[in-house]
């Protein structure tokens, strides 16, 4: 098994960039490419690597790619359109999928990267900004054991942990319910609010310490939902 020590990073967005800039502090070797040509040059005189012209140029001689994009059809243009991936990289190689998709489109991705023997992993991450600031997102991984071992230096760099989650696109999918099951958590906040606020007049001390508690309450859910032990129950039953 071929560490992996050149990697193309595809898309410098919000995460993209704090992500490959942890990568490029402890030494992967960085060529990266956008849409945005400047978003490129601005990351390479901050933070190093090698500014690429295209995808193709980005994948020359990379033994894997990191793609950090808003969804899985920016994903599919990156690495099934012409001048991709799939066409760009040496077999062998490993593609990493590390923004929220559609577990769907994740194993028909998989499946059109394995014809032509390149490796595929779905792991998206969770936590925002801040935390892939200071390289403490937790990362959840699908595909095969092999592939999540060969990224795991990757992911090490670039999070506090690793949950594996099962075959190719339940990392997406596990993505997808925990982005719903907060969603739901913050409309029901919202709502009590302002039930709260609408009888603030009636209530007024206790509406006070209704707000403060709604919002212990959130900080509270988001706490667990960082929990190591949340994760493994929802990566159990994957």
């Amino acid at each position: 098994m071929t560490p992996i020590k050149a990697i193309a990073f595809i898309g410098l967005g919000n995460m993209g960039v704090p992500m490959a800039a942890q990568l490029t502090a402890k030494g992967f070797e960085l060529s990266l490419f956008d849409l945005r040509p400047e978003a490129v040059s601005g990351f390479v005189n901050a933070y190093g690597g090698r500014a690429s012209a295209s995808i193709s140029d980005a994948a020359r001689g990379a033994d894997a790619a990191i793609c950090m994009l808003p969804d899985n059809a920016a994903v599919r243009e990156a690495v099934l359109g012409e001048g991709g991936l799939a066409a760009s990289l040496a077999e062998g190689a490993i593609v990493i999928d590390m923004g929220t998709s559609d577990p769907r489109a994740t194993v028909m991705i998989g499946g059109e990267l394995k014809k032509r023997r390149i490796a595929y992993v779905d792991a998206p991450v969770m936590g925002g900004v801040v935390f892939a600031k200071n390289a403490s997102l937790d990362v959840i991984a699908g595909g095969s054991d092999d592939d999540i071992v060969r990224c795991t230096p990757i992911f090490a760099a670039l999070g506090r942990q690793v949950f594996r989650c099962g075959t190719l696109g339940s990392g997406h999918a596990l993505k997808v319910l925990a982005n719903y099951v907060n969603a739901c958590a913050l409309v029901n906040l919202i709502e009590a609010l302002a039930i709260g606020i609408a009888v603030a007049a009636r209530l007024s001390p206790a509406s006070s310490t209704f707000t403060c508690t709604a919002s212990e309450a959130l900080m509270r859910s988001t706490a667990a939902r960082r929990s190591p032990t949340s994760h493994r129950a929802c990566c159990a039953t994957a």
